[in-house]
């Protein structure tokens, strides 16, 4: 099977495979998935934004535009006038693991896709 989407466990970076690992290890039996790459970036933006602006919302509204980083699903970044993530997706490929599980194998990219539902 060949689906379109922009995470998979199996992403090949060492931030995904730390990301996983941990996850593993503070939830045994648990996936990772969009949802908990979703917290990840959403905490991760929190922080940064928390760093630039302190407490101020309307000067932490204004550092997430156009704040770019680097997650477990690869490059991600906010789109500076819709405010919407800009990432990656990938083209993967369901394949069996070397330990006999099924995998999302990424077998191709098309970089940076911004949020297309957004009309400004």
């Amino acid at each position: 099977m060949v689906t379109a989407y922009h995470y998979s466990a199996a992403h090949d970076s060492e931030l995904n495979r730390s990301f996983v690992a941990k996850l593993k290890e503070l939830h045994p039996g648990s996936h990772a998935n969009m949802a908990s790459v979703g917290a990840y970036d959403g905490v991760d933006l929190i922080y940064k934004m928390i760093k630039v602006a302190g407490t101020d919302g309307q000067k932490a509204v204004e550092a997430a535009k156009g704040l770019e980083w680097e997650s477990p699903r690869g490059p991600v970044k906010i789109d500076p006038v819709s405010r919407h993530v800009i990432q990656n997706v990938y083209i993967r490929q369901v394949e069996r693991a070397a330990d006999g599980t099924l995998i999302n194998k990424e077998i191709a990219t098309i970089p940076n896709v911004p949020d297309l539902g957004f009309n400004p």
